[in-house]
């Protein structure tokens, strides 16, 4: 899951630097939403039949998906604030599963729910 988030970061901030394939993202942006959705529901659905090198592959398209779908973020926030999320999600990310890990609790009750009152 690291490393997804990691080519997430690497591919959004690959493509941003780019003005050219930035245009042609806003032009594609619903076709990569479609097959971003398309992705999750083949790999959930298939969890089970797929190999581990097939799932692993199809993550990382999916994480590859994902940072072009984000790298359209870098037009409206800067380069460190898109960063620092990043890190933020990611050492989160790392602390819950060494936490998950090292105390063999199920960590799915920590669901937080917001009100937008």
């Amino acid at each position: 899951m690291a490393v997804g988030l990691l080519l997430t970061a690497f591919v959004a901030w690959f493509a941003s630097t780019s003005f050219e394939f930035l245009i042609l993202l806003s032009r594609v942006i619903w076709v990569l939403l479609i097959a971003e959705i398309g992705l999750v529901f083949v790999i959930s659905g298939m969890i089970n039949r797929l190999s581990g090198a097939a799932a692993t592959t199809l993550f990382m398209l999916y994480s590859v998906i994902n940072g072009c779908t984000f790298s359209i973020y870098f037009i409206y926030y800067t380069s460190s604030s898109i960063a620092s999320v990043f890190f933020i999600t990611a050492g989160m990310f790392s602390e819950l599963a060494f936490y998950g890990y090292t105390t063999k609790r199920d960590l799915s009750g920590f669901v937080v729910y917001y009100s937008c009152d």
